[in-house]
């Protein structure tokens, strides 16, 4: 509805978005404007939508609802504000928080006021924000306990934002499933694939869409079903979950949902690059005292945003603040290395990684950029990734983290010293296996 921003206006674009709101709920265009600031923005939905937008003030907004069924619509008020969350602690393996603000990196936010003890913080897309943090929006509620209610209330603040919060069905992930494999693949670009997009948009139905991407895939890959590969599984996949209180693993999945493509299987894989891992070197600790950090507290190689939202993060890593600009702050850096050829290494990662649909690979060191732009460089086959491996400062990158105990294959301690430490900290934490071998083969 939109067709212009205003130059040099920074709060534009909320005013956009908040206009885009009101077109979906009321179904009528909110605005066409080609210049004019916020405040002309302000004042047309004010004498246009009185019923859905009221007074526009330059550093706090109101947001348009839904209105309850037989009642008078309701406002919702954002003020303009810095990024921070509620400061963190991790205690055996509960997160807990504190009624003090944390700043986080960032200029703008914009701080709702929800009712009912809770509140929701968004991060807008812009320069101004840190990559990794844009289009966040978190709701804290007071007192939480963790009750099937207290969820379902959260739930309810964000249907009142316009979000779609139902579970997905397996077509949904399908659907998602597919179009991460046309990532995996670096098929942004292909005009095949764009076709088969705007095809399956014209269908009315999930199962049709889903019936224009998987003959896309059938003829992209040269066979006859794509949904009869062995590889593939529309279902998302989880790492073990941890328990640091028991040291032991936990009786079911957890963390971060992710998809592994279907083209190749892990066997084909593990065939071709059977020499190579990726790899993770520490700085300024040692790697016992790295594990006992990282046992202690979920069991993950966590990337730089998951380590700021349980509140662990401490400032460590190479670049942190570097790579909250680049999107690189929401990956684990790894690197693809030839075994025979590298030993020096702290931690050896199983070359399974490199079949998930999230992973990026650079030939050279990129701070982790996920912009689409530098994403069109990315490694996507066998080859590129052996070739990758011939530059020292690649890079390997992985969405949210990775579970130690499911994917290292090789601990590098340097010491014999070192490595008694770090078998004796893997026993006390009842870990006497990690990824199908026993510990002693796979701590050096």
């Amino acid at each position: 509805p939109v067709s212009k921003k205003v130059a040099g206006d920074p709060d534009f674009e909320m005013l956009k978005h908040y206009a885009s709101m009101v077109e979906k709920i009321t179904g009528r265009s909110a605005l066409e404007v080609s210049a004019g600031s916020a405040q002309e923005l302000a004042d047309w939905c004010k004498a246009n939508h009185q019923a859905w937008v009221g007074q526009v003030e330059w550093s706090q907004y109101q947001l348009p609802v839904r209105p309850a069924a037989g009642g008078a619509a309701a406002g919702v008020v954002a003020t303009r504000d810095r990024p921070w969350q509620y400061e963190r602690t991790l205690q055996a393996g509960e997160i807990v928080a504190t009624n003090a603000r944390q700043q986080l990196h960032g200029q703008i936010a914009y701080t709702v006021d929800l009712g009912g003890g809770m509140t929701g913080v968004y991060i807008q897309h812009g320069d101004d924000n840190r990559y990794s943090k844009m289009g966040r929006l978190t709701i804290y509620r007071d007192n939480y306990g963790g009750t099937a209610a207290e969820i379902a209330d959260a739930l309810d603040q964000f249907r009142r934002l316009g979000l779609d919060v139902r579970l997905a069905t397996r077509d949904d992930l399908e659907m998602v499933y597919l179009q991460k494999q046309a990532h995996a693949m670096r098929l942004e670009d292909d005009a095949d694939w764009q076709e088969a997009l705007r095809r399956a948009e014209t269908e009315p139905t999930t199962r049709g869409k889903l019936g224009v991407l998987r003959d896309f895939f059938a003829a992209k890959l040269g066979v006859e079903d794509v949904t009869r590969l062995k590889a593939y599984r529309p279902e998302p996949q989880f790492d073990s979950g941890w328990n640091p209180s028991s040291g032991a693993k936990a009786d079911s999945p957890a963390g971060r949902p992710y998809w592994r493509r279907f083209d190749m299987t892990e066997a084909d894989l593990k065939r071709e690059m059977r020499d190579y891992g990726l790899t993770h070197s520490l700085s300024g600790v040692t790697v016992s005292q790295f594990l006992e950090r990282v046992l202690a507290g979920n069991g993950w190689l966590s990337n730089t945003e998951e380590r700021i939202r349980i509140g662990v993060f401490r400032g460590e890593g190479m670049s942190p603040e570097e790579d909250m600009r680049t999107g690189g702050a929401s990956y684990v850096f790894t690197r693809i290395k030839q075994l025979s050829h590298s030993t020096h290494e702290h931690l050896v990662f199983d070359p399974k990684l490199l079949l998930r649909t999230d992973l990026i690979s650079y030939d050279g060191d990129m701070y982790g950029r996920s912009d689409p732009a530098t994403k069109r460089r990315r490694n996507v086959s066998v080859e590129e990734w052996k070739r990758a491996a011939r530059h020292g400062s690649n890079e390997a990158i992985i969405k949210n983290g990775v579970s130690l105990v499911d994917n290292l294959i090789r601990i590098n301690t340097g010491s014999s010293q070192e490595r008694n430490r770090v078998l004796d900290l893997l026993r006390s934490h009842g870990i006497t296996r990690i990824n199908g071998r026993d510990v002693e083969e796979v701590v050096k």
